[in-house]
């Protein structure tokens, strides 16, 4: 009798602990809806950051071609 309830004792706990588990997951997924960016904020997010980034190799690339030109015009 006394193994049974110390099994169900661990169940329940085992179970407890899971639901509790689970309530926090969905309580962060709650607030992060509510509370986080949206998801065209997400993406207008992104193509700022894509912009920049092809501006920088845009600008990188126009720098070596200014150099490689200079060089040319120099003999090098």
């Amino acid at each position: 009798d006394a193994l049974g309830q110390v099994v169900l004792g661990g169940a329940l706990l085992f179970l407890d602990l899971q639901g509790l588990y689970s309530l926090g997951a969905l309580d962060a997924r709650i607030a992060r809806e509510c509370f986080g960016p949206s998801e065209q904020e997400l993406l207008r997010q992104r193509v700022r950051e894509l912009a920049a980034s092809r501006a920088a190799v845009v600008q990188a690339v126009d720098a070596e071609r200014r150099r490689i030109e200079r060089d040319l015009h120099d003999g090098i």
